[in-house]
This record gives C-alpha cells, structure tokens and sequence, in this order.
C-alpha cells in the first residue's frame, strides 16, 4: 500500500505538456550570402515572375472551383436577354399594327374627305347647269 501511496503521488506532481511543432519545407534555398545589385535584381524578377505564375494558377483553380456558379448565372441572364428580345419584338409588332390600322383609318378619311369634295363638285356644277339653262330660258322667252 505504501508504494501505492508514493505511485498515486508521483502522478499527481507530474505535470503534462502538449508540444506542437511546425516544419515548412523550402520551396527554394536562397543564399544568405550579401548579393550585388544585379543579382538582387535578377532574384526579384525570377520571383515575381513565379508570382504570376502562381497567380494565374490560384485565378485557374479558382475559376473551375466557381464554374458551376458561372454556369447557373450565365444560364438566367441568357434566359432574361431571350424574355426582353421577345417582348421587343412583340411590342413592335403591336406598334406595327397599330400604325397600319391607323394608316388605313387615315386613308379612308382621305377617301371620304375627296369624294365629298367630289359630290359637292358635282352638286356645284349642277346648279351652275341648272342656273345657265334658266338664265338662257330666261333669256330666249324675252326675245
């Protein structure tokens, strides 16, 4: 008993830790020697020249991550282009006819308007007929 006693009392004044260790590997060793200036230059371009390749790379990666959005969008503003298309067409169909049936409305008074100028014409020249044969009725009971 008594070495369980002194077993339960090493466990209790042991404290116990959690390391954690994080390792990153290099992509690419770089010198740590002081470099010219044309080397520092060198070295720049290389590395931004990797950054937009590795730009691209997350832009394409990102693109075929969000393609299934891009369809479904492309889908409706397609389906809403086609609505306003046929709404257009059909607005100026009715606007067509509608300036056709006007058109023809218009003629028709037209027509209207010259064959009443006609009848009165007419009217006129016959009253003028009827005056000149009582005027020369007239004229051949005085002689």
């Amino acid at each position: 008993e008594s070495m369980e006693s002194q077993l339960r009392t090493f466990d209790n004044q042991v404290s116990y830790s959690t390391v954690y260790l994080y390792i990153d590997e290099v992509k690419t060793y770089t010198q740590t020697e002081e470099q010219t200036r044309l080397q520092r230059m060198a070295g720049g371009f290389v590395n931004s020249l990797k950054g937009i390749g590795n730009g691209f790379l997350d832009f394409c990666v990102s693109f075929v991550i969000a393609l299934p959005y891009l369809v479904v969008w492309a889908v409706i503003i397609v389906g809403f282009i086609l609505l306003i298309r046929l709404i257009v067409k059909k607005s100026k169909k009715s606007s067509e006819k509608r300036a056709l049936k006007q058109q023809i409305k218009e003629r028709e008074r037209q027509a209207a308007y010259e064959a009443h100028l006609k009848n009165m014409d007419k009217e006129k020249v016959q009253k003028a007929d009827t005056v000149d044969s009582e005027n020369s009725q007239g004229k051949e009971k005085k002689e």
